[in-house]
């Protein structure tokens, strides 16, 4: 259903603004766990006093990207219990700080543990609350 959802949104962006624009948003609609992923580290990084540049964040989008679809193929959305972790840990030691990577190892630590809660009882995991720091 989402992949003729996407095409669908993608067909009518399509008309209105072109072809480029149009895979634009169906690239961003179809990576929103990813960016979610990076929106994490950069909060969590922030509050840690280790902020992630912009060129770290760019970067870990990509390798977020490479890891979860087979070339630019954005036909399907990825939902974050698939991305390999461990491919996005020993890339990322390249390009984040010791503290940054603590933030990737939590989200990485949380959606595994809501990927076996969602297989255990077949329910979403509730959402964690941030502690106030």
């Amino acid at each position: 259903h989402e992949r003729s959802l996407a095409a669908e949104i993608g067909n009518k962006a399509r008309m209105l603004v072109g072809d480029r624009a149009a895979a634009e948003l169906v690239e961003t609609l179809m990576t929103l766990d990813l960016r979610a992923v990076v929106d994490s580290v950069r909060v969590d990084s922030y509050l840690s006093g280790a902020p992630l540049q912009p060129e770290q964040e760019r970067r870990l989008m990509q390798m977020l990207k490479e890891t979860s679809f087979p070339g630019d193929d954005f036909r399907q959305r990825v939902r974050r219990e698939v991305i390999d972790w461990e491919s996005i840990s020993a890339l990322a030691q390249g390009i984040l700080s010791p503290t940054q990577m603590t933030s990737v190892r939590a989200i990485e630590a949380k959606a595994r543990f809501d990927n076996m809660y969602r297989l255990a009882t077949g329910v979403a995991a509730p959402p964690r609350i941030q502690p106030i720091r």
